[in-house]
Parts: structure tokens; C-alpha cells; sequence
């Protein structure tokens, strides 16, 4: 149930939550009692940096979480993710992938980390335009891809890849420490300030003109702005607001977990793909052990950042898939902005929802 017109009407007194947040409701929407500026729903990777990105530009910022943290629950666990230069997605996309490359390095210069380590990564494929496409984003930011013949690159990896193949070295690509990079951001989102709850699951929201309210078995907070974050349970999460993306959130051990809120299903083949290709052309890999794995799709694998037609107060980030982990810090800064009106720099025109014509968005619940 959602309520976009009536202020909540419960009352909480002054307890305090672990974090030492006040669960007050005030007798008006606007009153100045509220808990924070902004309410960041989903303490993964993305909400996090962007919580991050908000306390230190001086709003006050409140991250909740359904689970307790540390946990692995949602997309941001596990011990590596990958970090690249080289493009794969739309040209919009090389300016974040070299600006969060930057950020990564800053963040983990202060907390005196490393976060990233060097590893040149092998890009390979069959379509030349393709590939001759993705090299030209590393030339961009002054990066030299180094081409192989398939011959070259078999014997250096020990691959199998057939003769029609491509290859090239992304020598600015890396392996990310995930588990650390979250510790580091969340550390430092504290350090500023922020307040972390974990163990707090939203059921409700309710929303005016510069104020929303988020109401949940352990209370209710009050904010005047609203950041979901929540990663494969968006679409459950979103469509009580009105709003229904063509999301795909699937939570897999290689086939063997389940999309959140969804029936039951099959969904072996993935991990069954995955170890056929590893068999066929990466034999080596077979030796490298798994791990869970939570990712949300859109149809055209790239992410959506919007806000709701009706409350602009109320700001989303989805569908981040194998890319959201790599560019968090500045998907951070961008949400951040966004919640604040300001300028970000970046062309956001190939992420946001209107490009999807099945998307249904209502302003009216």
C-alpha cells in the first residue's frame, strides 16, 4: 500500500535505533523534526557510494538496509568484481568508467587500501567492427591496446579460442576487491557523519511536496528526499510507487537460487552455459572455485537512473547488472547531484527509463 497524499499518523516516541537515529513523527509533513535530508534505501555498492557522495556534500543521510550488515544477500557481495576502460556499452559510458577509475583510486588512497589491483585483461571476440569499436575507448583517456593475433593470445592464456577471433590486452583493467571497496566506502560514509541501519525493511511510502516518509516494521522515518537503491528487489519495491520496469533480477549459485519475490524457477542454464564455455575455450579457469551471484538486466544490459513523475523527491538507480560494481563511485556522485539539482557533467539520455517503451510509469496510484 502506498500513500502519496496523507502524512503518517503514528506516533514512535524518542527511541533511538541502534545507529542512534530518532523514529519521530512530526505533526506536519514539513516540520523541521524530520530524521535526515535524504533517506537512501539499499546499502549495496550503489547506495552506499551514493549515500557517501551525499553526506559529503553536506546532507544529512540516512542508509537503511532490510538486512543486517555485513551480508550477502544482495548484489555487492563476494570477494572480486573486475574494472576495465575498455567499453562495452554506449560511448556515454567511457566518461564514467575513466572518472569512477579515478575516484576508485582516491578512495582507496585515503583509506590507505588497496582496493584495485593491476591485472591486464584479455578482451576477445569475432566481430571486428565490435572489437575495433571497444579499443577506441581506451584510446580515449590515452590507453594503448595491445592486439594479439588469436595464435599469440592462445599460447599467453592458454585459451582455445577458434581462429576467426580477435584479441587485444586492456592493460588499465584490474581485479576489485568488492568486499573491501564496500567496507571502504561505508567506513568513510560514516566517518562524514552518515547514519547506517541495518535490519530495515521498507513496506510504505508516502510522499508530498518536499517531504516523504518511509514507514517499516521498525518505525518510520521522515525525510524530503527519497533514493531507492535496491537492487534485485526494485521491481518489487517500485511498483507500489506506480512505476513497472522491464527488469530482470535473478539470483543464481550457477542455477540454483531464485529471482526475490518471483515463483520458483530453472535456471541452471546459466551456470550450465557458463561452464560449457569455460570448458570449450578457458580450460584453466575450471580450477577457479564460485560463488553466489545476485544481477539485475534491463533488455539492453545497461542501467536506468530516473525519478518518479509526480515526486521528484523520489530518485531510483536499477538494472546495474556486471557494471554498476566498477562505476559506483561515480553513479554515486551523479545520484547525488540529481537529488540536489545540481549539474553532474555526465549525458544520462541512454540510461533513463522513457527509453524502454514498455515501461509503464503512473503518477497516480
Amino acid at each position: 500500500m502506498v500513500d502519496f497524499t496523507t502524512p503518517p499518523l503514528t506516533h514512535h516516541g524518542s527511541q533511538r535505533g541502534e545507529a542512534g537515529v530518532g523514529f519521530n513523527t512530526p505533526n506536519s509533513p514539513r516540520d523541521s523534526g524530520r530524521d535526515a535530508d535524504v533517506v537512501v534505501v539499499g546499502a549495496g555498492i550503489i547506495g552506499t557510494c551514493a549515500a557517501l557522495s551525499l553526506q559529503q556534500a553536506g546532507m544529512n543521510t540516512l542508509l537503511l538496509d532490510q538486512y543486517h550488515l555485513p551480508h550477502k544477500n544482495g548484489s555487492s557481495g563476494g570477494q572480486t568484481r573486475i574494472t576495465r576502460l575498455a567499453n562495452f556499452g554506449p560511448p556515454q559510458l567511457t566518461t564514467m568508467l575513466i572518472d569512477a577509475m579515478a575516484r576508485w583510486s582516491s578512495i582507496s588512497a585515503t583509506v590507505q587500501e588497496e582496493l584495485v589491483s593491476p591485472a591486464p585483461m584479455l578482451v576477445v571476440g569475432s566481430h571486428r567492427d565490435l572489437m575495433d569499436e571497444i579499443s577506441r575507448s581506451l584510446e580515449r583517456p590515452g590507453q594503448c591496446p595491445n592486439w594479439f593475433t588469436i595464435t599469440q593470445a592462445n599460447t599467453k592464456y592458454k585459451t582455445r579460442f577458434p581462429e576467426d577471433y580477435l584479441a587485444f590486452e586492456d592493460h588499465s583493467a584490474g581485479v576489485m576487491r568488492a568486499d573491501r571497496c564496500l567496507n571502504a566506502v561505508l567506513k568513510l560514509f560514516k566517518e562524514c557523519g552518515g547514519v547506517v541501519k541495518g535490519g530495515w525493511k521498507m513496506d510504505t511510502v508516502q510522499a508530498g511536496d518536499g517531504w516523504v516518509s518511509v514507514k517499516g516494521p521498525q518505525g518510520t522515518v521522515m525525510a524530503q528526499h527519497l533514493l531507492l537503491c535496491p537492487g534485485p528487489w526494485t521491481s518489487q519495491l517500485l511498483k507500489p510507487l506506480g512505476i513497472h520496469l522491464p527488469l530482470q533480477s535473478i539470483g543464481v549459485h550457477f542455477g540454483d537460487k531464485v529471482d526475490p519475490g518471483s515463483e520458483k524457477g530453472d535456471l541452471s542454464y546459466i551456470g550450465d552455459h557458463i561452464r560449457s564455455f569455460v570448458a570449450k575455450y578457458m580450460p584453466l579457469l575450471q580450477q577457479m572455485g564460485e560463488e553466489d551471484c545476485w544481477y539485475t538486466d534491463t533488455p539492453d544490459k545497461e542501467f536506468i537512473i530516473d525519478r518518479h513523475p509526480k515526486h521528484p523527491n523520489i530518485i531510483y538507480a536499477a538494472g546495474f547488472s556486471g557494471t554498476g560494481f566498477k562505476v559506483s563511485p561515480t553513479i554515486g556522485h551523479i545520484l547525488a547531484c540529481e537529488v540536489m539539482g545540481r549539474d553532474h557533467g555526465f549525458d544520462m539520455k541512454p540510461f533513463r527509463a522513457s527509453r524502454f517503451t514498455n515501461t509503464t510509469v503512473k503518477g497516480k496510484i
